[in-house]
């Protein structure tokens, strides 16, 4: 059951993501930006990792930061993807990773919308997903004018569950690696 919502969820997402192929109603964001999902413990902080290298990073905070127990997920402009458990201490901890052979603005999204990292093809779509289409998910992929990019992986967060996806060639997005949180 848990697969058919999670394939459900995966078909949604990639419309969402993809709708606006040519960046209409994209809500562009730079490093330093962070994005508050409303309705969530869910805040993602886009970062540069080095020049040209833009990157999100999506995990479950309170008050005092990063929830411990809890897991991170997060994507490059260059394909990489990540996913930390965070500890005690509120540090993460790698615990997946792939990748392909300033001012600080705090911005809130909701279901419905995307973002786009400037000057990047990384995209950012919320849906609602689970068991009765409820709960608040953020859905990050490299995208091309159709959608996310074939061959290459997005990640997926909820406040009860974090996940990495690789793209096929129909552009649906297969799990390849989950975990509940």
């Amino acid at each position: 059951m848990r697969r058919l919502v999670i394939l459900g969820l995966l078909a949604t997402l990639v419309v969402a993501a993809s709708a606006s192929g040519r960046g209409e109603g994209f809500i562009t964001v730079k490093p330093g930006d962070e994005l508050d999902v409303v309705g969530t413990k869910i805040l993602c902080q886009v970062t540069q990792e080095g020049p040209g290298e833009a990157a999100i990073a999506c995990f479950k905070r309170d008050s005092k930061g990063p929830i411990p127990g809890s897991y991170a997920v997060g994507i490059t402009q260059k394909g990489g993807v990540a996913a930390w458990k965070i500890d005690a201490k509120r540090s993460p901890q790698p615990v997946y990773t792939r990748k392909l052979s300033s001012t600080q603005t705090r911005i809130r999204v909701k279901v419905k919308q995307v973002t786009r990292i400037r000057g990047t093809t990384v995209d950012c779509a919320i849906v609602l997903s689970g068991t009765r289409n409820d709960e608040e998910t953020i859905y990050c992929s490299r995208d091309d004018k159709v959608g996310p990019i074939v061959g290459s992986y997005a990640v997926l967060m909820s406040d009860s569950m974090v996940a990495v996806g690789k793209i096929k060639a129909d552009r649906s997005t297969t799990i390849v690696w989950t975990r509940k949180h």
